[in-house]
């Protein structure tokens, strides 16, 4: 379900993990302290960000600032697979070529 902090100032009870995925814009000041309490009461959060947009990103000091009381870093990294096992494309990379390995 889709939860708005904002709006409901809590999170539901039988709640055992909260989704931020992808977000466009950081936290809200009112929503810090809920999610706060979240964590400590030994619930899960899950943060999807996505690859930063290069032109503009949008700073978000609320959310990283979260991350970081939890030990967690936001970076402007993106993953890559180089496995070329992947179908779609979405980041163009130029590297060697790697031998083919028992494992892989």
């Amino acid at each position: 379900d889709k939860l708005i902090l904002a709006q409901t100032n809590e999170v539901p009870a039988d709640a055992t993990v909260l989704v931020i995925a992808g977000p466009k814009t950081d936290l809200l000041e009112q929503e810090l302290p809920i999610l706060r309490d979240h964590l400590a009461k030994q619930k899960a959060l899950l943060v999807l960000l996505d690859p930063p947009d290069f032109k503009d990103p949008a700073p978000m000091p609320r959310l990283e600032g979260l991350l970081t009381e939890w030990g967690v870093s936001a970076t402007a990294s993106v993953v890559v697979d180089m496995s070329g096992r992947t179908t779609v494309a979405t980041v163009p990379v130029a590297a060697p070529p790697y031998p083919a390995h028992a494992i892989t």
